[in-house]
């Protein structure tokens, strides 16, 4: 397989949610950052893949078992990428939901906006 690429996914069953009104906004942008995190993580990944020119092969006596361990290669790169997401998604969290410091997650996302060239939607106006 060429350089492969690597994306960020979030399964919206597992994200946080309050019934509260007013913790809308701050629950969104705080989700928003977790995702961020994780987009980040899979763009290094597929960065370090692509200036590594680094390929990525399956072996096996079979095309079911060359796919299967290709597969398997993948995952091992991705959890490293993973482990580094966690620590962060953690460090974002001790960071901000301690006493849900608004000042302290928009530092957080003025970051991420940076490393990811982006804006966030749910930017305070």
């Amino acid at each position: 397989m060429r350089t492969p690429r690597f994306v960020a996914f979030f399964e919206r069953s597992c994200s946080w949610w309050s019934p509260e009104p007013e913790d809308a906004a701050y629950a969104l942008a705080h989700e928003q950052i977790h995702f961020a995190i994780a987009e980040y993580e899979a763009r290094k990944l597929t960065q370090e893949m692509r200036t590594k020119n680094r390929t990525v092969r399956g072996r096996g006596r079979t095309r079911d078992e060359a796919v299967a361990n290709l597969e398997q290669n993948l995952r091992g790169l991705a959890s490293s990428a993973q482990l580094a997401a966690g620590r962060e998604h953690d460090a974002f969290d001790s960071a901000t939901l301690r006493d849900r410091s608004q000042s302290v997650q928009q530092e957080w996302m003025d970051r991420y906006e940076k490393l990811l060239d982006i804006e966030f939607s749910t930017r305070a106006k």
